[in-house]
């Protein structure tokens, strides 16, 4: 027969094991759906730019032209390759890839307010990713509801929340 006080330590473990998955999971959907408000409200004056590289990055990408991707003459790979990832995806879905990759100059393109809040999703997948990343490690270092609190102030800080909704 099980001790009682055995079976409350274990429901205990159980439960702190399942409140340690839990937030950050929570986290990660705070810090997605704060983000995610509104998109393709409003722009950047380089968010068009960007749009622009990234559609060129993988029109050149689809035509084997691997010359055509070098976009710029700074490490912008990343930004383009999820930018550009997501607009494919959702060009794809639309059927409008062949569209899409007509696409490879700022004057080109269409509906530019759609095209920013689908790149956008990008900016805001990674942000959301890094706030469950600096709860993780503050975790390691602090008692985990200072961590949460701290990630939690990271996480709705306003300069932060704007800047992680911005295609650049």
């Amino acid at each position: 027969m099980d001790h009682p006080l055995t079976n409350s330590k274990a429901a205990r473990t159980k439960s702190q094991r399942a409140i340690s998955w839990l937030i950050p999971v929570v986290l990660f959907a705070i810090s997605f759906v704060v983000r995610d408000v509104r998109l393709g409200s409003f722009a950047w004056p380089d968010e068009v730019t960007w749009t622009a590289r990234s559609v060129a990055f993988y029109a050149s990408l689809a035509e084997g032209d691997l010359r055509g991707t070098h976009q710029a003459d700074h490490p912008g790979v990343v930004p383009m390759w999820g930018y550009g990832g997501l607009l494919s995806l959702r060009a794809l879905a639309d059927g409008d890839l062949p569209k899409l990759y007509t696409m490879t100059t700022e004057r080109e393109l269409e509906d530019i307010p759609a095209l920013l809040a689908t790149e956008a999703l990008w900016t805001i997948l990674i942000t959301s990713l890094a706030v469950v990343g600096v709860y993780l490690l503050l975790k390691r270092i602090l008692d985990s509801r200072v961590s949460l609190v701290a990630t939690l102030l990271v996480a709705l800080d306003p300069l932060f929340l704007v800047q992680s909704r911005v295609v650049h």
